[in-house]
């Protein structure tokens, strides 16, 4: 995997990043401060350096969703839940992005799933 080295001033904090962990940790500090676009951008970055990472994905299409924007979120959050097919909340917040789109049948699926893993 490459590695790079961020630094990144948040808050008045400098803090280095060498990886999608901690972009994506510093993402999260954002999106709690809603500084939203900021935190995009650090997600993405994140992704970038490991497109199979979880936590960026569910946190930018958890993101996309509470902001309204269901049409973003839905593919990140398919990509989140082909990554961590057992995971709850991935699976029911897709449910509800597709519930949002319309997209009635689809989303029951996910609620279902969801239910099963419970």
């Amino acid at each position: 995997m490459k590695r790079c080295l961020a630094l990144l001033v948040f808050g008045g904090l400098a803090v280095a990043a060498t990886g999608p962990e901690e972009l994506s940790d510093a993402a999260q500090k954002l999106a709690i401060e809603k500084r939203y676009a900021e935190a995009e951008k650090l997600w993405l970055e994140a992704l970038q350096l490991s497109p199979k990472f979880f936590p960026a994905l569910f946190n930018l299409g958890y993101m996309y969703f509470s902001q309204g924007q269901a049409e973003r979120a839905e593919p990140i959050l398919r990509r989140a839940v082909e990554i961590s097919p057992k995971d709850y909340g991935a699976r029911y917040v897709l449910g509800a992005a597709l519930a949002r789109l319309g997209k009635t049948e689809d989303a029951l699926l996910q609620w279902r799933a969801a239910l099963e893993i419970q």
